[in-house]
């Protein structure tokens, strides 16, 4: 049992729901911005499509750390499960999206 704004919720999703809707309909401009992240990836990556043959692996692994991206975003801004899968599930993409980012940083800069 999860307690949110002094009422027992079920469980932490529901807490968790409720807060993100509150955040979705408030002022701030920081949800709706994180909400429009992923377009923004997708066009930025769309954008790189004439790339040379030999970035092929880059602009694949530029993908893939889209779709991490994505997914975190979708997992965040749409939780399920309880505390500890929402936590584990979000850890896990973390260090997914930084170790892409680490291994492209290392392959693609100078």
């Amino acid at each position: 049992m999860y307690v949110y704004r002094n009422k027992e919720r079920k469980d932490f999703s529901e807490a968790l729901n409720i807060y993100l809707e509150e955040w979705r309909n408030s002022d701030l401009v920081a949800f709706r911005d994180y909400e429009k992240l992923p377009d923004r990836i997708k066009d930025r990556i769309k954008s790189l499509n004439n790339y040379p043959q030999s970035l092929r692996d880059g602009f694949e692994g530029i993908l893939e750390l889209g779709f991490l991206v994505d997914e975190l975003c979708s997992h965040v801004i749409n939780p399920t499960g309880s505390y500890n899968s929402y936590s584990k599930t979000t850890d896990e993409l973390i260090h997914k999206i930084n170790r892409k980012f680490y291994e492209l940083e290392i392959l693609y800069t100078y």
